[in-house]
């Protein structure tokens, strides 16, 4: 019997190409498992500051708190002497958005302070008396935004492994505000609760000057239409395709066309989608797919709503 002495040179290639493919293959796991990994945390980060958020919303009795009703109550009728409709008593009410930071933030600019995305009549936005307390420094204002309306269980430490002095140094990535409906309008007992928390939204948007630049922290208003259970167009002609990725998220803030509509569905309608897809139909129209299908029959305003993370959806606060 004849004996090779070693492998052939085509033998050698083989074992290599084949080694090559399997390489690949585990190389290829080590950038999925860290996306993976990063998706967890955030999924973990932004569930543990909505119920920090709802934790806070029931120490403070955020539904009776009197910040939200000044100058007039936002749940039943926030613009009164106005054709805007009110609620009715036995439909939902307006939702009310509470938003501290974007309420301070947009002082400079009255119809971005008191209505979310600048649209009178659409979503009143609020702050809370806690934060607003006279005559007191904006410091104050601002530490208490920071504890009460932000996660800071993040630290940031020196090389040495001390925290910097003398400010500890907090990351606050994740902050958040609320929206709040009454079921029934006419009973103030019973508040329906949504989280918002936001990823990297600054807290302090007083710092950001100029209407464009706060039109551009997240809150840009589109006229829309619904296509399907779960499908809504937006129409922009004349203006920039709007600047969103899968995985954001629309706010619905259109207005009640009917008497039927504003008892089954309250005065606006106030509901959160999150975004799957995207197509451009043409230059003035966007397709957007939806995660969940439509609340409503009907879709006429959409706000799209940058540097939102996640919402959840917290039930019902009840109390006197």
């Amino acid at each position: 019997m004849r004996r090779r002495p070693a492998a052939t040179l085509v033998e050698v290639l083989i074992a290599i190409f084949v080694m090559a493919l399997g390489m690949l293959a585990l190389l290829t796991l080590f950038p999925l498992g860290a996306l993976t990994m990063a998706q967890a945390i955030k999924d973990d980060r932004t569930a543990n500051a909505a119920a920090n958020a709802a934790a806070v919303a029931r120490i403070l009795n955020l539904p009776q708190d009197p910040g939200l009703f000044a100058p007039n109550d936002p749940f039943s009728n926030p613009l009164p002497n106005t054709p805007t409709a009110a609620a009715l008593p036995d439909g939902p009410s307006y939702p009310v958005f509470v938003d501290p930071a974007g309420f301070r933030g947009y002082s400079g600019v009255p119809l971005w302070s008191i209505w979310a995305g600048g649209r009178p009549g659409g979503i009143p936005r609020r702050s809370i008396s806690f934060l607003q307390t006279p005559n007191a420094p904006p410091t104050l204002h601002n530490s208490r935004l920071l504890n009460w309306f932000s996660l800071i269980d993040d630290l940031n430490f020196l090389d040495s492994g001390l925290p910097p002095v003398p400010v500890i140094q907090r990351e606050n990535r994740y902050s958040w505000s609320y929206l709040l409906r009454r079921p029934r309008s006419s009973t103030p007992g019973v508040t329906e609760l949504t989280v918002v928390v936001y990823d990297r939204r600054p807290l302090y948007l007083s710092d950001m000057p100029g209407v464009g630049a706060l039109q551009g922290q997240g809150e840009i208003a589109y006229d829309a239409q619904a296509l399907g259970p779960n499908v809504v167009r937006l129409l922009h002609p004349g203006r920039e395709k709007p600047a969103l990725r899968k995985g954001g998220w629309i706010l619905d803030d259109t207005a009640a066309a009917s008497p039927v509509e504003l008892l089954r569905h309250g005065p606006v309608h106030g509901h959160f989608y999150r975004v799957v897809g995207i197509s451009e139909v043409s230059a003035g129209e966007t397709d957007l797919e939806l995660a969940t299908n439509l609340r409503t029959e009907r879709v006429a305003s959409v706000l799209i709503m940058e540097n939102v993370a996640e919402v959840f959806e917290k039930g019902a606060l009840t109390g006197p």
